[in-house]
């Protein structure tokens, strides 16, 4: 059913990978500029895109896809394996993303210490960057809670 603790649990992972995607993982300043580093590129602070090569799309893959599937997997409460087997794959894509987040945000600064030809760039962590790591929290309580409920239903159907 909807009104599961696993859907809330899902429910608030999928919330936090919003936020996540909306908000800047970084925030870059080189001098009087400031750029955001966030998933969908690096963007100057008027809002416009900077002209390096930039793989923004690994970072918004693997959080829109995981969002898209947290959100199906709420509605997959008749089939628990299938919900189970979701939620993994979910978690094992927030995780790819955590690890391709640091090494594009390393990549981000060396770019942009080539393209301004600054040696000195100020960062700061952003509210985007620390958003995935309570959504995979969520999704593991996610599991256990669809593991416990089938627990659950099978010791129901014993009884019958």
């Amino acid at each position: 059913m909807i009104q599961r603790i696993q859907s809330v649990y899902l429910l608030l992972a999928a919330l936090l990978l919003l936020g996540s995607l909306l908000s800047a993982n970084a925030i870059l300043t080189a001098g009087e500029a400031t750029y955001n580093f966030s998933p969908f590129g690096l963007l100057s602070e008027q809002n416009t895109a900077v002209s390096i090569r930039f793989p923004y799309l690994l970072l918004l893959a693997t959080l829109g896809i995981p969002l898209l599937g947290l959100l199906a997997s709420v509605f997959l409460f008749g089939n628990r394996k299938k919900q189970i087997q979701t939620v993994r794959w979910c978690t094992l894509a927030l995780l790819i993303h955590l690890v391709a987040e640091s090494f594009l945000y390393f990549h981000a600064i060396n770019s942009l210490k080539e393209l301004l030809h600054t040696g000195e760039i100020h960062t700061r962590w952003g509210m985007g960057s620390f958003f995935p790591l309570p959504a995979v929290a969520a999704c593991m309580l996610a599991v256990a809670a669809i593991r416990r409920d089938e627990e659950l239903v099978k010791s129901a159907d014993r009884i019958r």
